[in-house]
């Protein structure tokens, strides 16, 4: 099954099975939302690797600022992840 066209938010993608993850998705096609709590520059790496084979790839949402925005009752969990979610993929669809 082609996955072509089809967006994944993987959260976490620099630690344990993101990664390979985001690996397996890339090579069936998916367009990627990276997002992780740590290393931004590891992350751009793992998102050129990902979209030399041909996927687009979006990183930026920190997910400590989601943490954030949760914890700190601006947004709940669902309107927090809507909004992540919205912004990569708008990321994603643009040029």
């Amino acid at each position: 099954t082609s996955l072509k066209g089809k967006t994944v938010l993987i959260t976490e993608a620099l630690h344990h099975f993101g990664t390979p993850m985001a690996l397996a998705f890339a090579r069936e096609g998916a367009n990627l939302f990276l997002a992780t709590m740590s290393d931004d520059a590891q992350l751009e790496h793992t998102a050129r690797t990902m979209a030399s084979l041909g996927v687009k790839v979006v990183t930026g949402v920190n997910l400590a600022m989601l943490v954030d925005f949760v914890f700190h009752l601006t947004l709940t969990p669902e309107a927090a992840s809507e909004r992540a979610i919205a912004a990569g993929t708008k990321a994603i669809r643009t040029p």
